[in-house]
């Protein structure tokens, strides 16, 4: 079964219609890999350095992204 397509008015009710939406999209987009660049570009300083990465590299991954996930 198909799912039903909603008119364009009531996704601009709910807030997802037009340029807002796409809008508000692009800057979650943005937050995320803002987020993504800073987590691994601060994980592969600390690599340089010497530091083993084995096992907290992927915890500072999760905890660096989880704020932009959870949105």
């Amino acid at each position: 079964m198909r799912p039903r397509r909603s008119h364009p008015a009531e996704g601009a009710k709910r807030g997802l219609g037009g340029e807002e939406g796409a809008a508000r999209l692009a800057t979650a987009g943005s937050r995320l890999a803002l987020a993504a660049v800073v987590a691994i570009g601060g994980a592969a300083a600390l690599v340089a350095i010497g530091v083993n990465a084995w096992w907290w590299l992927p915890m500072v991954m999760a905890v660096a992204l989880w704020p932009c996930i959870r949105q």
